[in-house]
């Protein structure tokens, strides 16, 4: 298998990402591939682009000195706090599945809502 097949592509930050599923794709990238820690840290600061690569350049180079530090950093600025998590709860559960519509991907898509409205950016 191509390593390009399994790499996550760019983190930019977009509303339309969802934050935890690319980090958990990063992480199960950097244990494939066997990855050291500063690795792991270096392989994270290439694949951030756009408006989260100009975040990752604000940040205190002491701060991001680890993998843990790194996804204390990613979830402080991408992860939504909880408080807000409850109010899109009235649009997901809401929502009807459509006439063309398989219950599979009914359900995968309220899967998807529930996890992009908990992870946006800020």
């Amino acid at each position: 298998m191509a390593d390009s097949t399994v790499l996550p592509p760019p983190f930019t930050g977009r509303p339309s990402e969802n934050p935890n599923d690319w980090f958990r794709q990063f992480v199960n990238y950097c244990q494939y591939k066997d990855l050291p820690d500063q690795k792991r840290v270096d392989l994270f600061k290439v694949l951030m682009a756009g408006a989260a690569a100009d975040w990752l350049e604000s940040l205190d180079a002491q701060a991001i000195r680890t993998i843990v530090d790194v996804k204390t950093a990613f979830d402080g600025r991408y992860k939504t706090p909880d408080i807000v998590k409850f109010k899109f709860a009235r649009e997901i559960f809401s929502r009807k599945q459509g006439q063309d519509e398989t219950s599979n991907d009914y359900i995968t898509q309220m899967t998807n809502d529930k996890t992009r409205k908990t992870y946006t950016s800020r």
